[in-house]
């Protein structure tokens, strides 16, 4: 066997013995903090009916499926989970959100920049 190719073990991170909270998890403080802003945590059952968005952003532009949710959630104010099918092509992205709220996700989120570029964002013709 070639002395170059032979494999190198891969080394394992262990966790530290003691628990670590979870990063999405906020203590009571947070939560109460949070509260105070005026924002609320709905949950997604799934049920709700979705709107398809068109980003005008794509991997050309450097862009991941986490930076367009990134955007999409800070610029809305609306949950992670709310977001979904999330899928970016070459030129341009889908992603889906509650039809409730597109018209107000669209207007919030035009203009945000993400990875350098401008996002552009319009529901899509179905």
């Amino acid at each position: 066997m070639d002395p170059l190719r032979r494999r190198v073990p891969e080394r394992r991170h262990r966790r530290l013995e003691q628990a670590l909270p979870h990063p999405r998890r906020r203590s009571g403080s947070q939560a109460a903090a949070r509260g105070d802003r005026g924002e609320q945590h709905r949950s997604r059952d799934g049920d709700e009916p979705q709107a398809k968005l068109v980003a005008g952003v794509g991997r050309a532009e450097g862009v991941e499926v986490a930076d367009l949710v990134h955007a999409v959630t800070a610029a809305a104010g609306i949950d992670g989970e709310a977001v979904r099918d999330v899928r970016v092509l070459e030129r341009f992205s889908f992603l889906s959100v509650p039809r409730s709220e597109a018209e107000r996700v669209v207007d919030a989120v035009n203009g945000a920049p993400v990875n350098g570029t401008t996002l552009r964002v319009e529901i899509a013709r179905t």
